[in-house]
């Protein structure tokens, strides 16, 4: 059927109308007889005239000049249609879309999206009733909009923190303060695929500009919101603490650091690396000499000497190439505390460094006595292929003159043999395992310590944990169990 005889015959019209001419989709748009589309009219003809030409429906402009879509414009053109069509038809369509959210099914669309994104396990659970949508629509082919968020976020740009508001464009943080609650910015995790405002910026300007033959922007260029702030993190000096300014970049979910002691001065080296640990192990051993006296069978004991060893195995992964250098530093310095120090007379001596896997071990000294770093096959290499050697000057030129050829993932194993700065025994008060706690923890041993098992509060003097051991008495009655239970 031809679309003059659809148009002129309205029971032929069955794509999405009402009524038992319905299409079998069903889709229950109102009949152009009846108002409709529901989007608005986009295209009319003069149905009594064969010859009549379509008339396309716009927002404004001048006929003739593309802007009503009419003859002059020009659909071969660097934007189809023209620049000044293609931004009119963005406007016909945000008003068209416009109008859909405003009719009663547009009104049901809208509630149904934001019951949907509150239910997002991404931190942006905010559906701004279709703003985000139009914004969309309106930079069709220039700009993709997030859908999440209080106000649209284009190319990059945080339209909240441009207007200073603390929270920026996501104010659906439950603590309404800006990141805080985003693991990437919180421990610095880095997004490669984010945009941020540097590359939305320069990707747009280059998508506008009909001479640039370049659309992208060189992978060599640094793109600071990409990067992981641990893994970029060099080696570093410390005296007692880590400094704030420092303290931001090293963060992660599970603290992962080896101190190394410098042996004539007072600052220590630190390594930080991302915790992507794969195991750990800590055993304990106990041997003992045995005496057999006679006219008895079995043997007796006393204590020989205790040991403990610590097993670590972890992997390091560059997701940015500006990674590589500094992972690969702290690598090799890792693996340099396998070979022997020596003083400035040439005497050899052991290095020593303490230990940190969260509260576990926490700055436990020891010694390194072996690091094994293994590659796998389905780890890719970076190649430096855009690197070359300048034949006048003898100088590396290229987009990769700085980067080498080495994986961008290995595996590393770590045996550390613990040196303890407290004297080993089977005291309650022991801190093998990290409960100790430190300056930002609490001490997990004194909590057994704080009663005693008739329900009495111990008189524990502050610091005197000697004392407090030689108070506690084990259970003597169910009913002073469940009190001392109570209590916690």
């Amino acid at each position: 059927m031809g679309l003059l005889d659809l148009l002129k015959d309205p029971s032929a019209y069955r794509v999405g109308t009402i009524g038992q001419n319905a299409a079998s989709k069903g889709i229950k748009f109102l009949h152009r007889d009846e108002g409709g589309p529901l989007l608005g009219e986009r295209v009319t003809w003069n149905i009594t005239d064969e010859n009549a030409e379509p008339t396309f429906s716009g927002i404004g402009g001048i006929p003739g000049t593309g802007i009503d879509h009419g003859k002059g414009s020009s659909i071969d053109a660097f934007i189809r249609g023209g620049a000044a069509t293609a931004l009119n038809r963005r406007l016909i369509d945000t008003d068209r879309i416009g109008k859909f959210l405003l009719s009663p099914q547009g009104i049901q669309f809208l509630a149904t999206q934001a019951t949907l994104q509150l239910q997002n396990p991404r931190p942006q659970k905010i559906y701004n009733l279709g703003v985000n949508t139009l914004a969309s629509v309106a930079a069709a082919g220039v700009s993709n909009v997030r859908r999440g968020g209080l106000l649209p976020e284009v190319g990059g740009f945080d339209i909240g923190s441009i207007l200073g508001l603390e929270a920026g464009t996501y104010l659906s943080e439950p603590d309404f303060k800006k990141g805080i609650l985003h693991r990437e910015k919180n421990y610095g995790l880095g997004d490669p695929g984010a945009p941020s405002s540097q590359k939305g910026l320069k990707a747009l300007i280059s998508s506008l500009n009909p001479i640039n033959k370049n659309k992208g922007l060189a992978y060599n260029v640094t793109i600071g919101g990409s990067i992981d702030k641990v893994n970029y993190l060099p080696i570093f000096q410390k005296r007692n603490d880590i400094p704030d300014f420092l303290e931001s970049y090293a963060k992660d979910f599970v603290p992962f650091r080896f101190e190394v002691i410098n042996h004539d001065e007072g600052n220590n080296n630190l390594i930080v690396f991302r915790a992507f640990l794969e195991s750990i192990s800590d055993d304990y051993s106990a041997t003992h000499n045995t005496f057999k006296y006679n006219g008895r069978g079995e043997e007796f004991y006393t204590y020989n000497k205790f040991n403990r060893k610590i097993q670590v195995s972890f992997k390091v992964a560059a997701q940015t190439r500006w990674e590589m250098q500094p992972i690969y530093q702290k690598l090799n310095y890792l693996v340099a505390q396998t070979a022997p120090n020596y003083s400035s007379t040439g005497r050899i001596r052991t290095p020593y460094c303490k230990l940190t896997v969260g509260n576990w071990f926490n700055r436990i000294p020891g010694v390194i006595t072996q690091v094994g770093l293994q590659w796998q096959k389905d780890y890719p290499w970076e190649i430096a292929l855009d690197r070359k050697v300048n034949q006048t000057s003898g100088e590396l030129e290229g987009k990769d003159k700085d980067m080498l050829i080495l994986p961008h993932v290995l595996d590393v194993s770590l045996s550390f043999q613990p040196i303890h700065k407290f004297t080993p025994s089977n005291d309650i008060m022991s801190p093998f395992i990290g409960i100790d706690g430190d300056d930002n923890s609490v001490d997990w041993r004194e909590d057994s310590l704080k009663y005693d098992f008739t329900g009495n509060p111990l008189d524990q003097i502050e610091g005197d944990t000697e004392a407090a051991v030689t108070t506690y008495t084990p259970p003597t009655t169910e009913d002073a169990y469940s009190e001392y239970m109570d209590n916690q």
